[in-house]
């Protein structure tokens, strides 16, 4: 409801040339989370997802976040009273999670071309 509340707005506020991104995870990013997770936890409801994350095809725009890695790192860990989905994976696959964020962009609409670098010109 919050995604469609704020596409809503944007598309509101200035219409179709407003940039609106959304936050995705790619498919084969999510598959190494999933094999990570049946080989710590077979039990858990996660293992038997198909299909999780975003088709690398439909991802418009990545951005390096590689230096502030260890700034995200620390945020976390404030936050013991969560469980971390990061915890089951090894450092090269948190690493890879969280170095670089990935985006679709929904408006103005991706009409194909190189993948973004940043979202602010």
């Amino acid at each position: 409801h919050v995604r469609d509340a704020t596409l809503l707005a944007a598309r509101r506020a200035d219409g179709p040339s407003t940039r609106v991104y959304l936050h995705c995870l790619p498919r084969t990013l999510m598959a190494k989370w999933v094999a990570a997770l049946r080989a710590q936890d077979p039990e858990s409801n996660y293992v038997h997802l198909e299909q999780l994350g975003t088709p690398e095809e439909d991802i418009t725009t990545v951005i390096d976040t590689a230096d502030l890695l260890p700034v995200r790192e620390e945020a976390m860990a404030l936050h013991r009273s969560q469980t971390s989905p990061y915890e089951v994976m090894s450092p090269d696959l948190r690493r890879e999670f969280l170095s670089a964020e990935r985006l679709t962009r929904v408006s103005p609409a991706w009409d194909g071309g190189t993948v973004e670098t940043k979202i602010f010109m």
